[in-house]
């Protein structure tokens, strides 16, 4: 295009903007507006929310939320790399890490400074989940982001999310869970030990809520089952009616079954009276005050025989040639069962307590290890 081309189009522009004088006018009015918005609305906080896509998986009651929080990191990092001012080419080649922006950036400080108050503002931006566990079918999830700067180009915002998709739960009765690990009571009644059942692997599946030694048939016994087997219960897609369970003692046989034990209770006698023979230096007399029973389950075996320790206790008057005194003691064996019921007398091993002057203590300390006094009338 030559000069007097050039000048007649520019005297033809001239022209025109003096005859359209308000339309030209116009025109500059709507660019400056659009161009204004434009930065208005650079300048106002990014919904970051958009980028997150939950899914629920598992089962109603127990779902648990997902999401890929990669994705909103990355939407994170655009809006505020863009912010600062990069490019949309550089952007992405931030969020992919592009050795070679980063050497550009490391190189110059006008990009180093951009860069610095970008990852100030990614930092500051955090955003969480009010529940993400133990979800139910028709619930609500809320997904909070919160900037911690007011001039921070992230929008402060919540996005709500509805549960759904979650598979039905199967609700399991504490009798069909007592039909498949039955709890038993072993020993004699009065003198009782409870057995708990264990699962596959050895875990034990209840808990006993009160500190009771011995179980007397007709009481009843409350049970906590264990927060391990309610867990892995809940990843099957299954539920207990209740984590509270009570189960009745019975079918514990009555001491009086016992066929010798009046035998076993003078073996007693003459252990104690083994130990205070009568000298020229002293004399004894024995008298016994009560007799103790109780009964001890193999921690080690299920499948070995609970014992039965059956002690008495003596009052030991004491006349010597140069003192008297009066103690108490305890002394006794301790029995295997037999199938029949009756104690193994000859494989029988000495029980005895140290001497006091304090009866009702040494009673004490007898009930705390487990023992129960024993009277015959009290148990035919």
């Amino acid at each position: 295009m030559d000069t007097n081309q050039v000048g007649n189009l520019f005297e033809q522009i001239k022209a025109f903007v003096q005859k359209n004088k308000v339309a030209a006018i116009s025109i500059v009015v709507a660019v400056i507006a659009v161009g204004g918005g434009y930065n208005f609305y650079q300048s106002q906080p990014k919904s970051v929310a958009t980028a997150v896509n939950v899914e629920f998986s598992g089962y109603d009651g127990y779902g648990q939320l997902e999401y890929d929080s990669q994705e909103i990191n990355v939407e994170i990092q655009r809006v505020a790399y863009r912010s600062v001012g990069f490019n949309k080419n550089q952007v992405e080649d931030l969020i992919n890490r592009d050795p070679l922006i980063l050497a550009e950036i490391s190189a110059s400080s006008s990009l180093n400074s951009k860069y610095k108050k970008a990852n100030a503002i990614i930092s500051s931006v955090s955003y969480n989940f009010d529940k993400t566990s133990e979800l139910s079918n028709g619930d609500t999830v809320t997904l909070s982001i919160s900037p911690k700067s007011s001039k921070s180009p992230i929008k402060k915002e919540t996005k709500k999310f509805k549960v759904e998709g979650l598979e039905k739960t199967e609700t399991i009765s504490t009798k069909a869970l007592l039909e498949e690990y039955p709890v038993t009571f072993i020993g004699f009644n009065n003198y009782g030990k409870i057995k708990l059942p264990t699962d596959k692997d050895g875990n034990q599946l209840f808990t006993i809520s009160d500190t009771k030694e011995n179980y007397k048939n007709g009481e009843t016994v409350r049970l906590d089952v264990a927060q391990s087997y309610i867990s892995g219960l809940e990843k099957e897609g299954k539920k207990l009616e209740s984590s509270e369970i009570e189960v009745e003692v019975k079918d514990l046989k009555e001491i009086s079954d016992i066929s010798n034990i009046t035998e076993a209770l003078t073996k007693n006698d003459s252990y104690a009276k083994s130990k205070y023979e009568n000298s020229d230096y002293a004399t004894y007399t024995l008298e016994k005050q009560s007799d103790h029973i109780s009964y001890n389950v193999a921690s080690y075996s299920d499948a070995a025989s609970g014992q039965i320790y059956l002690v008495s206790i003596y009052k030991i008057s004491k006349q010597g040639k140069y003192d008297n005194s009066v103690q108490y003691a305890y002394y006794g064996y301790r029995y295997y069962v037999n199938t029949d019921n009756s104690l193994d007398l000859e494989t029988s091993n000495k029980v005895y307590g140290y001497e006091t002057q304090d009866l009702e203590k040494l009673r004490a300390e007898l009930e705390t290890e487990g023992y129960k006094e024993y009277k015959a009338s009290s148990d035919k």
